[in-house]
């Protein structure tokens, strides 16, 4: 097979690094469950290199760190095109910050999450919000949406049942605001029973 230029972009055109660390979340699927908070990790100017077009940021929780605004403005200042691939938290969202990333010069789509239907009411709110905002909004919101992970660790007929039917309405909740789900199935998903194995 022969290797294109477009399957190394990342590794070519990139500078990747992470600007914070750490989450405000914890949650217990996550590595950073531990953490209470972001804090400010690296400045931009350490893993940035000159010669490379764009800039690729893994932070977790961004828009959680008190000092995002800052950091971000040292990024701006790069003249760089950039995204965050990890994404962003949704939930956080002001006014201000719905303004202040919708104004980023940005490569791709905006990644969020809905991992828990328990955020339904926020998620929802917050998308209904940003399209007030931009209704003529040209870039996409894409969201990861975790399944198969049971908070409980039953995994049992009643977990299953419910979350492939969670699963569902939240990809109902995304589509009403014309935002794309992204499926994360936690690794539990390829052992569980059918028929809720062939569903996810």
């Amino acid at each position: 097979v022969k290797n294109r230029r477009k399957d190394f972009v990342y590794y070519l055109d990139y500078s990747i690094g992470f600007l914070t660390r750490g989450c405000i979340r914890g949650c217990s699927f996550c590595v950073n469950q531990n953490y209470k908070q972001c804090l400010r990790h690296s400045p931009v100017e350490e893993f940035m290199d000159k010669d490379r077009k764009y800039l690729c940021f893994l932070d977790d929780n961004f828009l959680s760190c008190k000092d995002w605004k800052s950091i971000i403005e040292e990024v701006k200042a790069t003249g760089k095109r950039f995204q965050f691939k990890q994404g962003l938290d949704e939930r956080l969202l002001t006014d201000d910050k719905i303004k202040e990333v919708f104004s980023w010069n940005y490569i791709g789509d905006y990644i969020f999450a809905f991992d828990n239907i328990e955020d339904k009411n926020i998620i929802e709110r917050k998308l209904k919000r940003i399209h007030e905002m931009y209704p003529d909004l040209s870039k996409q919101l894409k969201f990861y949406v975790l399944v198969g992970y049971d908070r409980n660790g039953k995994y049992n007929e009643e977990f299953w049942k419910q979350d492939i039917k969670d699963a569902f309405e939240r990809v109902l909740i995304l589509s009403k605001y014309s935002a794309y789900p992204y499926i994360m199935r936690y690794e539990k998903c390829y052992t569980s029973p059918e028929p809720y194995r062939g569903v996810y």
